[in-house]
């Protein structure tokens, strides 16, 4: 089974169970660690780490250090499940992960493109899985373009 199928499966078993249940729980807990172990290994392929803190797309794409304190979901367009990175050794904001329910279809990937170029970000779709709900959920990275200087 692979870890797609393996939190869908967690995420149904889970869902079976009235609430609060310790085995209900026990799954998610499972979950969670399914996801933070995706999210650290697409971070460490990129050389990033997931941030604890939040940035805003200013931050992203300056490149530069600290971070918000508050939610401010609408300062990226199709903000969910988001994962946050930074560099290791700078602590700069490096990428953003959002996997938001979307119709995944060429228009819609257009879209989510041009509306991140106009916030001078580049927004992506990695041939990788959706840690959140796969086959729901679309994986997409924002980044600052190549052509701005890191």
């Amino acid at each position: 089974m692979n870890r797609a199928e393996q939190i869908l499966d967690l995420m149904k078993r889970a869902r079976a169970l009235p609430w609060p249940n310790a085995t209900a729980r026990a799954l998610q807990g499972e979950l969670a660690k399914i996801h933070s172990e995706l999210e650290a290994e697409f971070g460490a392929a990129r050389g990033w780490k997931p941030a604890r803190g939040w940035f805003s797309a200013e931050q992203l794409r300056c490149n530069s250090g600290g971070q918000i304190y508050t939610m401010y979901g609408d300062m990226f367009p199709h903000f969910d499940h988001p994962t946050f990175y930074r560099a290791p050794r700078t602590r700069r904001a490096e990428g953003l992960v959002i996997q938001p329910y979307i119709e995944n279809t060429p228009e819609t990937r257009a879209e989510i493109i041009e509306e991140y170029r106009v916030l001078g970000l580049s927004a992506s779709f990695p041939d990788y899985p959706s840690w959140w709900y796969p086959g729901a959920t679309t994986l997409i990275l924002i980044e600052r373009p190549a052509n701005i200087l890191n």
